[in-house]
């Protein structure tokens, strides 16, 4: 992440909280509400004006999502140059960094997990919302309580499944939902694959696929095999 901060008309920039393919995030202090939000501060893409509006409309939609497992988005805006994302600051650490330092979850810490993010699933179903571009890092762990990030949000924003990888081990791609890898169709159902695929890492302690660059990875994913973890035994097939 690049250590210059944004200058921007509308809000103070308190410090940095992370960085991916969509933009930069910062915790930061709405000058005209005085209260603390998170920001994200979109990325340069073509035909930025175009999706500034689609980002808007989106963000207006998500806006109505209002669940205890679900980061609320408040609004879109445009602040000088840049197009800024405004969500509820949420304390938490991704559910991506703890798997990236081999945190062990045990079921009753993984099914729990895996609850609170499907009833976020759920509220957003309900007004035929869903994520998009769901993965670790869109899951925020704050001591009991898991927080979905993005809610309505994902397809809208650039692929998180392109660009460079720091860590083809813990890429978002190792949970899209087949359809999104082929079609680039997201849908509720997509979502639930992507909660399943990661509850199986939570499970484990292993990525459910594998591979060193994202042609290994897309190869992996075509075949549709997990990566057992050593010591067990893969059953194929209905058992006798």
């Amino acid at each position: 992440m690049s250590d210059a901060l944004p200058e921007l008309n509308a809000f103070r920039i308190i410090h940095p909280i992370g960085h991916g393919p969509s933009g930069a995030v910062y915790k930061a202090r709405r000058l005209a509400e005085q209260d603390v939000v998170a920001v994200k501060v979109l990325a340069d893409a073509p035909g930025r004006a175009g999706r500034a509006r689609a980002v808007q409309a989106a963000a207006e939609r998500a806006a109505l999502i209002k669940h205890p497992n679900a980061v609320r988005t408040l609004e879109c805006v445009q602040d000088g140059e840049h197009t800024i994302l405004v969500m509820e600051y949420v304390a938490g650490d991704p559910l991506g960094r703890a798997l990236q330092r081999n945190v062990r979850f045990n079921p009753t810490q993984s099914f729990g997990i895996a609850r609170q993010v499907a009833q976020a699933l759920q509220a957003a179903a309900a007004l035929t919302l869903h994520h998009g571009a769901l993965h670790p890092d869109q899951i925020l762990l704050h001591d009991e309580t898991a927080r979905v990030l993005g809610l309505g949000l994902g397809e809208i924003l650039p692929n998180a499944y392109d660009g460079p990888l720091a860590d083809n081990r813990f890429s978002p791609l190792l949970y899209a939902a087949p359809e999104i890898i082929t079609r680039a169709l997201t849908t509720p159902a997509a979502d639930i694959c992507s909660l399943g695929l990661i509850l199986y890492h939570l499970l484990t302690g292993y990525p459910p696929y594998r591979g060193d660059s994202h042609q290994k990875l897309f190869e992996a994913r075509r075949r549709g095999r997990l990566s057992w973890p050593r010591g067990t035994v893969e059953i194929v097939g209905e058992p006798a």
